[in-house]
């Protein structure tokens, strides 16, 4: 089901028609792959409803279980937003000075394969790469995004060569759970939309 939604709600998908969901008489899975199937069902809004409810609280109780992953997750993004900053400000001032357009895209379409590098902080050694991945580039793409109001930085330094810049936040499960949970009022909400209109 990858197609329709991540591999990790997959997961979290499974778990609950396996535990909380298995005394219903429609699987949170099915009613997700083909909402529109169940359309006529008696009472679909309510027991959609009901299993969105359901589903949301067992996500929320598997947060609440990683006390400790939340806080490292929350500490690893400050470090991402502290270094993005000092890593904008670099690109930023070696942009400005080889007259090199730094752009926030929408989307970059890309042919040729980049290198990619990923960084933990601004270091001098860091600083005197952007210095070398400027010089040699057309444009810098700066595709850095917002989560939970902290900045993590990503750039695309275009050139004959392509490298891509991230900040590296690592794997976090708290971060996992917490996306899945959007993931899936997202896909409640498109379902019920579709019920609706049918």
């Amino acid at each position: 089901m990858a197609d329709l939604w991540s591999d990790y709600t997959d997961m979290l998908i499974t778990q609950f028609d396996a535990n909380s969901g298995k005394d219903r008489k429609i699987s949170a899975r099915d009613f997700l792959s083909d909402p529109l199937k169940y359309g006529s069902e008696e009472g679909i809004n309510e027991i959609a409803e009901s299993m969105h409810k359901d589903l949301t609280a067992f996500i929320d109780n598997s947060i609440q279980s990683v006390p400790t992953l939340k806080t490292e997750f929350e500490s690893a993004l400050q470090r991402c937003d502290s270094a993005t900053t000092l890593i904008s400000q670099a690109i930023a001032a070696r942009a400005k000075t080889s007259k090199i357009p730094v752009i926030r895209p929408v989307s970059v379409e890309r042919n040729t394969p980049e290198e990619i590098i990923s960084v933990l902080e601004s270091t001098p050694d860091v600083n005197s790469m952007i210095d070398k991945l400027t010089s040699g580039s057309y444009l810098i793409a700066d595709f850095t995004r917002d989560v939970e109001g902290k900045k993590i930085g990503n750039w695309l330094f275009s050139g004959a060569k392509n490298y891509v810049l991230n900040i590296y936040i690592p794997y976090n499960e708290y971060k996992s759970l917490k996306d899945s949970k959007n993931e899936l009022n997202t896909l409640f909400e498109v379902a019920l939309r579709l019920i609706k209109k049918s």
